[in-house]
């Protein structure tokens, strides 16, 4: 080893000035190569596990977040479910209801309703129950309390359409063809 070294160091000194200086930087410069690319695979050993843990910090923040989305959504469905349970009102009760606010209203039984065959489902045991109501002669007072008292009535009944006409005949008499809703338990086929 010492025999390397001393003909190393009697190859160096023979050199001139300009070529120790040469060597010297080309030395360093490799040198500062070596060190630079240990310190990239240093710093690569440690940024991509901690890129990784972020990635993974991310991804549970967004699973967190979808998880906290889905149980206010779950807790939204079930409230509806029970609204809608809470508003089910069987076929007899409609008609009970619908006669005793239309008689309220406008005080004759100069009407006539009936029940739309189709329902829409909502969920999987209920489902809306349309009926048409159609009033052969009303004022425009009587109209406005009508639909007061559907949409603000103790049962559970919705306005879905109105179709106001002009009665032949009677002067300021209207007619009048209203789309009433309410929910009830899905019917079998």
């Amino acid at each position: 080893m010492k025999a390397i070294w001393k003909k190393t160091t009697g190859w160096y000194f023979s050199l001139t000035h300009r070529e120790r200086v040469i060597v010297g930087a080309a030395a360093v410069g490799c040198f500062g190569y070596l060190i630079w690319m240990s310190l990239t695979v240093v710093q690569t050993s440690w940024y991509v596990p901690q890129a990784a843990l972020d990635a993974r910090k991310r991804d549970m923040m967004d699973i967190g977040s979808a998880l906290h989305r889905y149980s206010q959504l779950s807790d939204r469905v079930k409230s509806l479910e029970a609204k809608y349970a809470e508003s089910q009102m069987s076929f007899e009760q409609v008609a009970v209801e619908l006669d005793k606010i239309v008689k309220e209203s406008i005080g004759s039984d100069n009407y006539e309703w009936k029940r739309n065959p189709a329902g829409r489902a909502i969920g999987t045991s209920l489902e809306q129950q349309d009926f048409t109501l159609q009033v052969r002669s009303l004022t425009l007072e009587q109209l406005v309390s009508l639909l007061y008292k559907l949409e603000h009535g103790g049962a559970a009944l919705y306005l879905g359409k109105l179709e106001v006409n002009r009665a032949a005949g009677a002067a300021g008499s209207l007619t009048a063809t209203l789309e009433v809703s309410s929910i009830g338990k899905r019917r079998t086929a």
